[in-house]
C-alpha cells in the first residue's frame, strides 16, 4: 500500500479541498481548518501536505518548517494526521504508519532531517481509535528505529458519560459558591472583559507571559467559528471575577484559557462556573478537557494546577510528542 501513496505540498488553491476534508475527518478538529490555521500564517513557514492513495485523498498533515525540521504545526496545540473514514484497517495505528512512512520519505527528499510529531489527544478520536491509543508510543518505537519520545504533556479530561466524582474539597467550595449564586451572573459574550481584566494581568503577574492569542485574534477566530469558540464570564456586582474560554468540537469542551481575580477566588467564582459547565452546559458532551498542566512548553508539571483539575474528577491523559530522525 505504501508505494501507492503520494504526498503533495499544500497550496492556497487547495484550501477548499483541505477544509472539506477536515470537516469530515474523524481525527481532525476545527483547529485544522485553514481559516483557523492561517490567522497567524505570517509567524510560520507552512509546509502542510495532502496524502493520496491511488489519486484519492486519504489524509492531510498540518505542518510548518523550522530550519531543517518539520513540525506538526507549531501554531496548534496538537497535530498529527487528519485521517479519512474509509481507510481504517484492522487497527488505526497500522493505517497511521502506512501514511507516515511516505510522509517521512517526502520530507526527507525535500532535505529535512527531523520530524516533530504531536499526537491528537485521545478524546478527539473515534472510539475504535481510542481503544488502542495507549499502545501507540510502543508501536512507534517498534516501527521506527530513530524515533524518540521528547515531550509528555499532562492533559486532564472528564468523561462526562461516566459518574463524576468531585473531591471533598471541591464539593465544599461548590457549596460555598452556591450560597452566593443570587449575586452571580454568567455571560458568554465579552472576550474583552476577560482578556483585559483577568487573563492578561494574571499571566503577566504570575508568569510574565502574554496569552497565545491576542484579543483581536480571539475575536477574529470567534467570528469565524462562532459554533466552536465560546467565552463564559462570571460577574459579581457588574464586575468580572472569573472566566473561561472554551473550544468546542466533536462532543469535547476544551478549556483554552482559565482565569480569575482575587475577589473571584474569595467568592469561589471559578467553582460556581465550572460546576455549571460540567453539570449543566456540557453534561451531554462526551468529554470536558481542562488542557495541559505543563509549564511554558516544558516537561515540568504544575502539580498544584493538575491537582485542581483532578479534584473535578478529571483523569490525567498524556499528549505525546515524538521526534523522528530521518
Amino acid at each position: 500500500m505504501i508505494d501507492r501513496v503520494s504526498v503533495l505540498r499544500y497550496h492556497a488553491e487547495d484550501k477548499k479541498v483541505w477544509n472539506e476534508w477536515v470537516a469530515h475527518s474523524p481525527t481532525a478538529t476545527f483547529l485544522f481548518n485553514r481559516n483557523f490555521m492561517d490567522y497567524h500564517a505570517d509567524r510560520f513557514q507552512d509546509h502542510s501536505t495532502l496524502l493520496f492513495f491511488e489519486n484519492e485523498l486519504v489524509a492531510v498533515f498540518p505542518a510548518n518548517e523550522k530550519g531543517d525540521t518539520i513540525c506538526s504545526h507549531s501554531g496548534l496545540t496538537y497535530g498529527g494526521l487528519a485521517l479519512g473514514v474509509g481507510f481504517f484497517n484492522s487497527s488505526f495505528f497500522l493505517y497511521e504508519l502506512e501514511m507516515l512512512t511516505p510522509l517521512l520519505f517526502y520530507y526527507k527528499k525535500k532535505g529535512f532531517k527531523t520530524l516533530i510529531y504531536k499526537e491528537i489527544p485521545f478524546f478527539y478520536q473515534p472510539q475504535k481509535i481510542f481503544s488502542i491509543a495507549p499502545q501507540q508510543s510502543e508501536k512507534f518505537t517498534e516501527t521506527f528505529a530513530k524515533i524518540s519520545l521528547i515531550q509528555e504533556d499532562a492533559g486532564a479530561a472528564i468523561d462526562l458519560q461516566q459518574p463524576i466524582r468531585f473531591s471533598y474539597l471541591r464539593r465544599r467550595c461548590i457549596k460555598k459558591a452556591q450560597s452566593i449564586i443570587p449575586h452571580f451572573k454568567i455571560e458568554n459574550t465579552s472576550f474583552s472583559d476577560f482578556w483585559n481584566e483577568l487573563l492578561i494581568p494574571q499571566l503577566k503577574n504570575k508568569y510574565n507571559l502574554v496569552p497565545t492569542h491576542t484579543l483581536s485574534e480571539i475575536v477574529l477566530l470567534a467570528s469565524r467559528f462562532p459554533e466552536n469558540i465560546k467565552q463564559y464570564n462570571v460577574y459579581f456586582e457588574e464586575k468580572i471575577v472569573a472566566g473561561v474560554t472554551v473550544f468546542e468540537d466533536k462532543q469535547v469542551a476544551h478549556c483554552q484559557y482559565i482565569a480569575s481575580n482575587e475577589l473571584g477566588k474569595k467568592l469561589y467564582a471559578s467553582d460556581f462556573l465550572f460546576h455549571y459547565l460540567i453539570t449543566e452546559k456540557y453534561k451531554h458532551f462526551r468529554y470536558f478537557s481542562f488542557g495541559i498542566s505543563n509549564e511554558h512548553g516544558s516537561n515540568h508539571i504544575n502539580s498544584g494546577l493538575l491537582n485542581w483539575k483532578k479534584s473535578w474528577g478529571a483523569q490525567v491523559c498524556k499528549h505525546l510528542h515524538f521526534q523522528v530522525d530521518f
